[in-house]
């Protein structure tokens, strides 16, 4: 009988140690209410990553690589949002070597520096646009056969087109939309390939190429997007955004 008393005690105390941790037990005033701010963006990115690179004292190559990052801008002002990104990068060999993904980071800038509507015809009612974007990233990763770094300042002026939904999708008469973009792109790639018996710089092969890609807004705050990059190699890549 003691021991059974004992047990209902214990359970007793937990279920009152528990009680304040129910969501009807939290007061219902909060600290702070809204978003955090209406200029961040915070989003996810996959990229698949192909370059043809020159070896300084070897054949040229094929960089084969991947990369998850967590994506963070704010809008320093209403035409300018600087960004950054936090992840992991990893190379990938055909010779199915062991690797292992080290770290990815990036920054950077995009300028918002023209729009035009276009009204007529109905069917190709839309807006033009003209943006700037710049990225300095780093990429790390290693494998069983040496380690592998690289940056890549990437600069590039696309034009793009963005078309709206004939209805609303709110209250607020906001339209969901679709944007293209295409446009010139410099990309300078510098890196190093630490092997077992030497170390090997190597750059990109190709100083000029293309960037191009469509967001789709399925609402206001949140937009998909496939976007493709070509110098010498073409990599692709998806992104994730939440427009705060």
């Amino acid at each position: 009988m003691r021991a059974l008393f004992l047990s209902i005690a214990v359970f007793l105390q937990a279920g009152f140690s528990m009680a304040g941790a129910y969501q009807t037990s939290i007061a219902r005033e909060p600290l702070n209410i809204g978003i955090p701010s209406d200029r961040l963006t915070v989003g996810l990115t996959y990229e698949d990553i192909k370059l043809g690179v020159d070896f300084d004292n070897g054949p040229d190559a094929i960089l084969d690589a991947a990369s998850w990052d967590v994506y963070i801008g704010y809008d320093v002002l209403p035409w300018l949002t600087v960004f950054t990104t936090l992840g992991s990068s990893e190379i990938d060999d055909a010779d199915e070597i062991d690797t292992s993904a080290k770290f990815k980071i990036s920054g950077g800038a995009n300028a918002y520096l023209w729009e035009g509507d276009v009204l007529e015809p109905n069917y190709m009612a839309g807006r033009f646009t003209l943006k700037a974007t710049f990225e300095l990233s780093r990429y790390d990763s290693e494998s069983d056969v040496g380690d592998v770094s690289w940056i890549d300042a990437t600069f590039a002026i696309p034009l793009g087109y963005e078309i709206f939904d004939d209805y609303t999708e709110s209250t607020k008469g906001i339209n969901t939309s679709v944007a293209l973009y295409i446009g010139p792109a410099i990309s300078y790639v510098n890196g190093t390939w630490e092997s077992l018996n030497d170390d090997l710089d190597f750059e990109g092969k190709e100083l000029l190429g293309l960037i191009g890609g469509v967001d789709l807004f399925l609402s206001p705050t949140l937009s998909m997007g496939v976007a493709f990059r070509h110098f010498d190699e073409t990599s692709v890549a998806g992104s994730l955004r939440f427009h705060l």
